[in-house]
């Protein structure tokens, strides 16, 4: 890498190779960070001219490049705290990758034991909204929680708080959720993933740092190491058959 007074500009190239060279298109600042540069006769391109936005860093591997090429602690990457001058580091926080055209939303992770994919369900139960004896009703308000280990996914930048690994509602609609049935219910109703569910990640394995492969720092857990959670609020009524031979003197 060198700088051309001649045409004011940086410049990578390889001696073997002189015309397939990068020129960085900013003229007025060092070649650290992220910038547009200019790859001529591109191999990625058919031979063709283009232009990308590369990273070019110096930082540890424990910190993320600024995009004015300033380092700092990776582990602060989109925790809504900015580190860099340019804020940078609170920009693009996508939280969930997969392979678009192999993952099947429609379809559960392949299960590894007994031909059965394991979802852990819990019920928090908040208030009993109503009891009818005569007509045999249940009526409950509750939060109905689902977790789940998909081995499809990566995840990026997850911290130790899960409420902050909160999944958007793009992402939410895009992976592949359970379906609970509530089988005494009236209308056979069902769990439901909308805009009154939410779901977020529990960090719970290692991350390891991307690589050259990638043109951005980034923490990546795998999918198989941490555990998604969707939770929910309904409010059901449920037919019970009550047991009124010794009311109300039952114990």
């Amino acid at each position: 890498m060198v700088y051309q007074y001649e045409y004011e500009a940086w410049k990578i190239s390889h001696k073997l190779y002189p015309e397939r060279n990068l020129t960085m298109k900013v003229n007025n600042r060092l070649p650290v960070g992220r910038f547009r540069w200019e790859i001529a006769n591109s191999t990625c391109n058919e031979g063709i001219t283009e232009i990308r936005t590369l990273q070019v860093s110096t930082c540890k591997d424990d910190q993320f490049t600024c995009d004015d090429g300033s380092c700092v602690p990776l582990a602060g990457r989109c925790d809504s705290v900015g580190q860099c001058d340019d804020v940078s580091d609170e920009k693009q926080c996508n939280l969930v990758s997969m392979d678009e055209k192999k993952y099947l939303k429609d379809r559960p992770p392949s299960p590894k034991l007994n031909n059965k994919f394991p979802v852990n369900a819990s019920i928090d139960i908040r208030s009993v909204l109503n009891i009818n004896e005569v007509g045999m009703i249940l009526k409950l308000l509750f939060v109905l929680d689902l977790t789940w280990f998909d081995d499809r996914l990566q995840f990026y930048n997850l911290k130790p708080d899960d409420n902050m690994n909160t999944l958007t509602s793009e992402d939410q609609k895009a992976v592949w959720t359970p379906t609970v049935l509530f089988d005494n219910t009236e209308k056979q109703l069902t769990s439901r993933n909308d805009e009154k569910s939410f779901a977020k990640v529990t960090r719970l394995g290692n991350s390891t740092r991307s690589g050259n492969t990638y043109n951005e720092d980034i923490d990546i857990f795998e999918g198989n190491d941490n555990q998604v959670r969707l939770s929910r609020a309904y409010d059901i009524d449920f037919i019970c058959e009550y047991d009124m031979r010794w009311y109300p003197f039952d114990s």
